[in-house]
């Protein structure tokens, strides 16, 4: 890899040039079916991507791309076969100039998905540092093979097509905030979780998966009857990002977040974020009919975020992944197991509205009780976060 520029002042070439060996003299180097291609050049896509770029200044430089694949090649490697694959690497040369200019693109894109057509890339500052993501993102989930092996296999609808998930991007507008993450805009539904259950049924609970069978709604439908283990299980499979990075369920900063509990309409229009819609709080139609639940991919749905992330006020309460200690990670050793829980019943007559919420004046937890980590209820669903740390 080689560039490199005229100093116009000197009249003299300024050059710079990385040499790269996928591994060292005396090792293999690997290829992982999981990869689909071999693990030095996954790595090394991923770098041009812009996940190389460790100072987040847009540009990857010569030495940010050697370490980049000495980390990741190797780490990759002992963690998958047990053996070593040290890339060897070496840059000549005295050229300022970077390898590559990156300012177009994110720096953080979660493995497996993409941006849709009208997506727009955003760039924040965050923890210092200028970051790029993607407004909404793509994806087609899969898990792993029931049949053993590393292989993923798609999850497909009722007419045996590919699942297809949007993601919302949900930033970090102040430091009051989670780290920016991506929530899935609507619900995991019916037809989703059936999809899971062909693949993953005997791991199941059996109890839970009786009362699903004889629950109502269509394949649009928000998937109910789950209990809190198996939405943990369904979001760890869905999705495995680098870095052994896995989907979750968010935790209750996360939903809040997403929910615009503490959203800045003012703050948004500053860092440009004029085409978000502000929540209006006092917005009657959030709320679907009382005591019966809606499919959530209807149009217009008038229950959306700030972030454009739909149903969070009405249909259906949602587990999040910290316990009723509001301290440790689901799932952990306990005899007693509760779920945080965020969301609003459509049982509830009242939707959900940030005015609603703050009128209350109660602590979180009297106005989400906790729920059992194993017991299924008719109208508690979840989604699927993407994010890069807990």
């Amino acid at each position: 890899l080689r560039q490199q520029m005229m100093n116009n002042h000197l009249g003299m070439t300024q050059q710079k040039r990385t040499l790269l060996q996928s591994c060292s003299p005396g090792q293999f180097a690997y290829a992982d079916d999981q990869l689909e291609h071999g693990v030095f050049f996954h790595y090394l896509i991923e770098a041009f991507k812009g996940q190389g770029d460790s100072n987040r200044d847009g540009q990857l430089h010569h030495a940010e791309l050697t370490d980049h694949l000495l980390k990741k090649v190797q780490r990759h490697v002992q963690s998958r076969f047990g053996a070593n694959q040290f890339v060897s690497a070496r840059i000549d040369g005295n050229s300022p100039l970077p390898l590559l200019q990156l300012a177009t693109g994110p720096t953080w894109l979660p493995q497996d998905c993409s941006p849709d057509d009208d997506s727009m890339l955003i760039t924040l500052k965050e923890r210092g540092q200028s970051e790029r993501y993607y407004d909404t993102l793509v994806m087609n989930p899969t898990v792993p093979d029931p049949d053993g092996g590393m292989n993923r296999v798609p999850l497909l609808d009722i007419d045996d097509k590919p699942l297809r998930w949007t993601f919302q991007l949900v930033p970090m507008l102040n430091v009051n905030m989670p780290r920016t993450f991506y929530m899935l805009r609507d619900k995991v539904t019916k037809g989703d979780w059936e999809a899971y259950e062909q693949h993953h049924l005997k791991k199941l609970d059996q109890k839970a998966h009786q009362k699903r069978l004889r629950s109502s709604g269509d394949s649009k439908s928000p998937a109910f009857y789950v209990t809190g283990n198996e939405a943990l299980m369904f979001c760890r499979d869905v999705w495995r990002g680098s870095d052994d990075e896995t989907g979750h369920l968010p935790t209750p900063r996360q939903w809040d977040a997403a929910y615009g509990r503490d959203f800045d309409a003012l703050k948004a229009k500053q860092l440009g974020y004029t085409n978000w819609l502000g929540r209006q709080s006092q917005q009657a139609g959030w709320a679907v009919g009382a005591a019966s639940f809606q499919r959530v991919d209807r149009t217009p749905n008038p229950d959306v975020s700030p972030f454009g992330i739909r149903d969070l006020g009405s249909n259906g309460l949602e587990y999040t992944r910290m316990d009723a200690d509001w301290q440790r990670l689901i799932p952990h050793q306990s005899e007693h197991r509760q779920m945080v829980m965020r969301g609003w019943s459509f049982e509830n007559p009242n939707p959900l509205t940030s005015l609603f919420w703050r009128s209350l004046q109660m602590p979180d937890n009297f106005v989400f009780p906790p729920h059992d980590v194993d017991r299924p209820r008719h109208d508690v669903g979840f989604r699927v976060v993407l994010s890069r740390d807990l």
